[in-house]
């Protein structure tokens, strides 16, 4: 019996919670698509703060071709993209969403289309896989991103 008290602990310690803290409610695969929908409304705004809520402060973010990325890396990058006057929307596909506890994997693909001269161009077509861990107060952020950019037909 201690042992399983040694491990619970260890495990709590690890998941940097105590056994007094309340469990976070049980969530599925449209919670998280609401922290998408909070990610997108966001950066469509231009809101760096509300952008960069979706991401841990551990998040490694990783794209085919380019150095892996960490929080400061993002908000840099996302402070210059929104400083520059290309609009764009992305919009995500999503494959699968998979949630078990306190960590959650979404499978998506998503894109960036811009309107030029009355036309949708997409500009960028990628696959995503990000994962995700609940923090101490509930909430979902993205603690690794994969991603790799699909080829339009």
């Amino acid at each position: 019996m201690k042992w399983r008290q040694s491990v619970l602990g260890v495990c709590l310690i690890l998941a940097g919670g105590t056994a007094s803290a309340a469990p976070c409610p049980k969530n599925g695969p449209e919670d998280l698509k609401a922290v998408y929908t909070h990610w997108l409304a966001a950066y469509h705004a231009k809101d760096l703060d509300g952008t960069m809520a979706i991401f841990s402060p551990d998040v490694v973010f990783q794209f085919q071709g380019a150095p892996d990325a960490n929080w400061s890396d993002l908000k840099s990058s996302y402070k210059s993209e929104f400083a520059s006057k290309e609009e764009g929307i992305w919009s995500p596909e999503f494959r699968s969403i998979e949630v078990s506890g306190d960590l959650a994997a979404a499978f998506s693909e998503w894109q960036f289309v811009v309107s030029e001269n009355g036309r949708d161009q997409v500009k960028a077509h990628n696959n995503s896989i990000d994962l995700f861990r609940r923090d101490a107060a509930c909430h979902w952020h993205i603690t690794r991103s994969l991603n790799y950019p699909l080829k339009d037909k």
